[in-house]
């Protein structure tokens, strides 16, 4: 209580009552959802790709090993040639983990340095979706052409 007069209650309203419904929102809304669904199906092909390339390059090679024979070596090594055994566990295997483990890693050093140099390659206005690029001042010429090392005429 203040000076005697009691502390009305408040009702608040949560955020998507409070005046958030419209035409515009809902459109928001939809091309969110939207590029969730692009993002998901885009990441899923990738995913799907480095799981084929990776199961290429463990049966690719001289010993014309297939994809049946290396699921069974990987699964059930005992079951299975010594030689074919060294072919999938101590060459194949290592060498095929390495190559992703060096392929992340170096994915992950260009994003940083592209985000640490302030890249115009990596900006939104190339990034970003259609309604985003517009919002986003464009870079000059010149500094376009400063960057790419190619001389500016003025």
């Amino acid at each position: 209580m203040k000076n005697g007069a009691p502390i009305k209650a408040v009702a608040v309203e949560p955020a998507h009552h409070a005046g958030f419904h419209g035409d515009g929102f809902e459109q928001t809304k939809a091309a969110y959802r939207g590029l969730l669904v692009w993002r998901t199906t885009v990441m899923a092909g990738l995913l799907a790709m480095l799981i084929a390339s990776f199961v290429f390059d463990l049966t690719t090679g001289v010993s014309g090993m297939s994809v049946g024979d290396l699921v069974h070596g990987i699964l059930h090594p005992s079951d299975m040639a010594a030689t074919d055994r060294v072919i999938i566990w101590n060459v194949r295997l290592p060498f095929s983990i390495m190559a992703l483990l060096v392929g992340a890693s170096l994915a992950l050093a260009g994003a940083e340095m592209q985000t640490v140099l302030n890249n115009p390659l990596a900006s939104l206005s190339r990034l970003a979706s259609r309604p985003l690029r517009h919002s986003v001042p464009r870079r000059s010429s010149s500094s376009i052409s400063l960057s790419s090392g190619f001389p500016t005429t003025g």
